[in-house]
C-alpha cells in the first residue's frame, strides 16, 4: 500500500508540472546519460591504447630478451686481433659492418650454425618490430654467406620478419600507429586507394623504391587495407632487387 500510495504521488506531481518543466527534465535526463557515454567509450579507446601499448613493449621485451639469453649462452665473440671479447652492436656505417665481418669470419669457422641462427635471430626481431638498420645485415650477409646463400638468408629473413610484423600491427598497432603517424598515414591510404586496382604492383613498386621506408610499409599495410597475401608476395618480390645490391657490395 505504502509504495502503491508513492506511485500515485509521483504521478500526480508529473502531471501537476508544467509542460516545459516535464520536457526540461526528459532532455537534461537525455543529456546526462548520452554524456556518460560518451566518456565511457572515451575511457575505453584510452584503455584499448594502452593495452596495445603494453602488448606492443612486452613482445618486443620478450624477443630482446631472447636474443639475450641466446648470445650470452653461446662461446663469446673474440677480436680477430686482440683476442678480447667483441661488444656486439648493430652495424651502422660500413666501418662497422667492415670489423665486425672480420671477427664474425673467423667465428663462422667454429660455429657457422650459432653464427646463422644468430643472425637470422637478430634480423627477424628487427622486421618483425619496425627497428630501421636491417639494410646494415643485408651487406653483413654477403661477407658471411656469399651471394646465393646471402640473398636467400635475406629473403628468408624478410618474409617472416615482414609477416610477424604484419600480424602485430593488425593486431596492437592499430590506434597506435595513427596517433603517431597521422599523416603519413592519411596520404599513404589514399595512394592504396588510388591504386586498388592493381595493388600487387604498387606493393612492389613501394619496396622498390626509397619513397616510403620498408618499416613503415610493414607497420601500415594492416589498416590500409591491404590482403595478406598481396602483402606477403609483393614483399617477397619487392626485396630481391635491394637485396642483391646490398649482397653483392657485401661480398665485394
Amino acid at each position: 500500500r505504502r509504495r502503491r500510495r508513492a506511485a500515485c504521488g509521483r504521478d500526480r506531481r508529473t502531471r501537476a508540472m508544467p509542460v516545459t518543466t516535464r520536457a526540461s527534465a526528459q532532455q537534461h535526463k537525455l543529456h546526462t546519460t548520452t554524456s556518460a557515454h560518451k566518456e565511457g567509450k572515451k575511457h575505453n579507446h584510452v584503455d584499448f591504447r594502452l593495452r596495445d601499448a603494453l602488448l606492443y613493449i612486452g613482445l618486443l621485451c620478450c624477443a630482446l630478451a631472447s636474443l639475450y639469453m641466446w648470445w650470452k649462452r653461446s662461446p663469446p665473440l673474440l677480436d680477430h686481433r686482440t683476442g678480447e671479447p667483441v661488444r656486439l652492436r648493430l652495424p651502422r656505417s660500413p666501418k662497422d659492418v667492415m670489423e665486425l665481418r672480420d671477427s664474425l669470419v673467423v667465428y663462422q669457422r667454429d660455429y657457422p650454425m650459432g653464427v646463422l641462427g644468430l643472425y637470422c635471430g637478430v634480423y627477424i626481431t628487427m622486421q618483425s618490430f619496425a627497428i630501421p638498420g636491417s639494410f646494415s645485415l643485408s651487406v653483413l650477409a654477403g661477407s658471411l654467406f656469399g651471394i646465393v646463400g646471402g640473398c636467400a638468408v635475406v629473403c628468408f629473413c624478410c618474409g617472416v620478419g615482414s609477416t610477424i610484423c604484419y600480424v602485430i600491427s593488425r593486431v596492437a598497432g592499430r590506434a597506435l600507429v595513427y596517433r603517431v603517424f597521422p599523416e603519413k598515414m592519411e596520404l599513404l591510404c589514399a595512394k592504396v586507394d588510388e591504386h586498388r586496382d592493381n595493388l600487387m604492383f604498387f606493393m612492389i613498386f613501394l619496396r622498390v623504391t626509397p619513397l616510403v621506408p620498408n618499416w613503415f610499409v610493414n607497420i601500415a599495410s594492416p589498416m590500409l587495407p591491404v590482403p595478406f597475401y598481396i602483402y606477403a608476395l609483393g614483399t617477397v618480390l619487392g626485396v630481391i632487387p635491394q637485396t642483391l645490391v646490398a649482397v653483392h657490395a657485401g661480398q665485394s
